[in-house]
């Protein structure tokens, strides 16, 4: 299984390039060469782990749309020819927040992947989705495939959720506290998930031997009546029982971004190692951070949910936000010198939150190089979108100015969408 999410600073196709790097790593040499076949040269683009492990040339740019259809292509076969050799699960996460090369690239192995052992699961939030928005049309373009289809998950039923209530508490409940957290979470799981959690530590949730779980001395009324009555509030009170140590601690990670670098945090926390360490074991142990990777000594954590960052982060004041803000990206700038190019997107945001000229010029220089890298990859979108928000910058630090940013490419010369390239192909060999 191959799962993948997103973040607001993904680079493009990033859920597939993790997924692709790690099924990658994890395969022989001679299995993945002859998994890639002909495309090693163009996965190779988007996924450098495929340069590094089969020491294969990129290939030169041609005619974009030519060069962004065979990157598809590319991808499709390779995994028509790993599904051949195994059955694939690729999750997908939050498709709401994904760019449009990931959609793109998204529709076309649908249209292409059909009656191959190869499942693609994604998830995304209805409401984040109006017509406007992207995934709605890449959406109308995989409802014409007969292999796709869109399951609606509902909240969960008492029983349902007694079921999860029992499964957390080890025994059985009370039914009436299954039905007041029901009806106060209208039995989205991750709410139920975080009530429970919250009474658990509130001791309004006790084990007893040999009978159901209780309340303590609370009655099943009271209890109801201190359920947060919105996901935010409950997940508000749990973090408010952390120490403030913890909280700071989070404050700085919830500025670097959902997934975070444990280095870099470190650096920017600017406390001892005593403190650190304590302060993200007790945040793990609360279950608001967790382990992503570690690989080679290079350690990951990430909120357990954006829900945990969000609100961490919009309780920081202003003024302390934007030195943490500045604070990142000079962090960044220290820790990644020879991969600062990887790093575009991140340090074009970090730096775009600071009023200090100098920082916002620097926004402007790591926005040109966002641009630059995705359009070397064929998102063009990505791209434009990039030096767009280069030119607001550029607006607030010399409203006179706009031609400072020299953009890699035209904002309005960007390729039509891949689906019209595939059309295109498509009609060429009919």
């Amino acid at each position: 299984m191959l799962r993948r999410g997103l973040s607001l600073l993904a680079l493009p196709y990033l859920p597939f390039v993790e997924a692709l790097r790690d099924y990658v790593l994890s395969r022989e040499t001679d299995a993945i060469r002859q998994e890639l076949g002909a495309g090693a040269s163009d996965v190779a683009r988007i996924v450098p782990d495929v340069r590094e492990k089969l020491q294969v040339e990129l290939r030169q740019p041609g005619d974009p749309e030519e060069d962004r259809y065979r990157l598809l292509q590319a991808v499709s076969e390779f995994l028509r020819n790993a599904a051949s050799a195994q059955p694939l699960l690729l999750v997908l996460e939050d498709l709401h927040d994904a760019d449009r090369g990931t959609l793109d690239l998204l529709t076309h192995l649908a249209r292409n992947l059909a009656g191959f052992r190869l499942m693609v699961l994604g998830t995304y939030r209805d409401v984040e989705v109006d017509r406007t928005h992207p995934l709605s049309g890449a959406l109308a373009n995989l409802s014409r495939i007969s292999s796709f289809s869109r399951v609606l998950i509902r909240g969960l039923a008492v029983d349902e959720v007694q079921r999860m209530v029992e499964a957390a508490a080890g025994q059985e409940v009370q039914s009436g506290l299954t039905v007041a957290v029901e009806r106060q979470t209208e039995g989205n799981p991750l709410f139920v998930q975080e009530v429970l959690r919250y009474l658990a530590e509130e001791g309004l949730l006790v084990r007893q031997e040999g009978s159901r779980a209780g309340l303590g001395d609370a009655s099943v009324e009271g209890v109801a009546g201190r359920i947060p009555e919105g996901l935010r509030d409950v997940i508000g009170k749990r973090l408010s029982r952390l120490s403030q140590e913890c909280n700071r601690l989070l404050a700085v990670a919830s500025v670097v971004g959902r997934e975070f670098p444990l280095a870099l945090l470190q650096s920017v926390a600017q406390v001892s190692d005593e403190e650190f360490d304590a302060s993200l074991e007790e945040a793990q142990s609360a279950v608001v951070i967790e382990e992503r990777s570690s690989i080679v000594g290079i350690v990951n954590y990430s909120f357990a949910h954006a829900f945990f960052r969000q609100t961490m982060y919009e309780e920081i004041i202003a003024p302390r936000r934007l030195r943490l803000h500045q604070q990142v990206a000079r962090t960044i700038e220290q820790q990644y010198q020879a991969r600062l190019e990887k790093h575009a997107v991140e340090l074009a945001e970090h730096f775009s939150h600071s009023s200090d000229p100098s920082d916002l010029a620097k926004a402007v220089e790591y926005g040109e190089m966002a641009a630059r890298r995705a359009t070397a990859v064929y998102a063009y979108w990505e791209g434009a979108g990039h030096l767009e928000r280069c030119l607001q910058v550029q607006e607030v630090l010399d409203p006179d100015d706009r031609e400072t940013v020299r953009p890699a490419v035209g904002l309005g010369e960007c390729p039509k969408p891949v689906s019209g390239a595939t059309t295109s192909h498509r009609r060429g060999g009919a």
